[in-house]
Parts: C-alpha cells; structure tokens; sequence
C-alpha cells in the first residue's frame, strides 16, 4: 500500500462506514490492524487500529453473503418429503479470504 510523506501515513480510502460522521471501520478497511505496533493492543486482543474507533474482529461475522435459487421453481415437496436442487451464489465483501462452514435448514410454517 503507499504511503504518502509521514510514516505511517496510508494514502488509501480508509472506508469509513460514512465519512460524514461515521468513522467506524468497515470490515476491509486498510486502516484495521495497521496502527502503531508499539501501541497496546485493541480490546478486541489485535494490533491496534488506526482512527478514532477499533473495529472489533472478536465474534464479527463474516461479511460473506449467501444466495440460493432453486433449479426448477416452483419448489413442490410432497408431504412425505424430498429433495430439490438449487444453486448457491457466495459472495465474499470483505476483500479478505473468508473461512466458515454453512450448514442450511429451513422449515416452512405448516
């Protein structure tokens, strides 16, 4: 990443949830964990952040979004049960290589 005159300077955006007036970090923001080393670590027990507030990595999900569409709409399943197929679209947000498990169940109302 470049850096401008200054050391530790970034010239990137620094992907403010809103820059004008929300200066939390958004999750592939360049400024998380890029703070001065030598600062005590986050609370969240990571390198510190640069800005006004830590973004906090413990428990934060993924940002990965996940689509399913069914092959052959409409989905008609017999009272007995049984099977359909669908396509699944993920979609990682973050910039950042993602690893999770997905585990789908649904059940309808009736």
């Amino acid at each position: 990443m470049p850096q401008p005159a200054g050391t530790g300077n970034l010239s990137s955006n620094p992907l403010f949830v809103n820059a004008a007036g929300d200066f939390h970090l958004q999750p592939a923001s360049p400024c998380i964990d890029a703070g001065d080393p030598a600062s005590p670590l986050d609370p969240d027990g990571t390198r510190t952040d640069m800005g006004a507030f830590y973004f906090d990595q413990a428990g934060t999900p993924a940002p990965v979004e996940i689509t399913l569409t069914p092959i052959s709409p409409p989905l008609v399943i017999p009272a007995a049960g049984g099977a359909f197929q669908f396509d699944a679209q993920l979609l990682n947000q973050s910039g950042q290589t993602q690893t999770f498990n997905a585990w789908i169940r649904w059940r309808y109302p009736n």
